[in-house]
């Protein structure tokens, strides 16, 4: 079971997003959703937002230690290991973009219930 919040705002040198956090134990995933159309650019706009998106985990994991509210509220310790991923409407397949995993909407399901065998 995880435990989720979502719309998170954080500000370190500049203002940052995340969409989603998802707590389970030792593993938060930092979730990016993703609604667009199909196109010639998919592939680029992918690696794009996964890119954008573990550069707002990094700056998250620096913001939360010096927060003990949100510390607190989303039960994470030292020794947490934060994830990105960005959901996607687009893509077919999951997959694995450097840090980032883009998994489709519809198999989100089967991926949180495999975590093992992704990571």
């Amino acid at each position: 079971m995880f435990k989720v919040k979502h719309g998170m705002r954080f500000k370190i040198k500049r203002k940052y997003e995340i969409d989603l956090f998802a707590v389970r134990g030792e593993k938060v995933f930092c979730v990016d959703c993703k609604n667009w159309s199909t196109g010639r650019y998919k592939s680029s706009a992918l690696r794009k937002a996964a890119r954008m998106q573990e550069e707002r985990v990094l700056q998250f994991k620096k913001y939360i230690w010096k927060n003990l509210i949100l510390h607190k509220i989303l039960n994470v310790n030292p020794n947490s290991e934060f994830h990105s991923l960005v959901v996607t409407s687009v893509e077919e397949t999951i997959v694995n973009e450097n840090q980032t995993f883009i998994v489709p909407v519809a198999k989100l399901n089967t991926f949180l219930s495999e975590l093992e065998k992704y990571m």
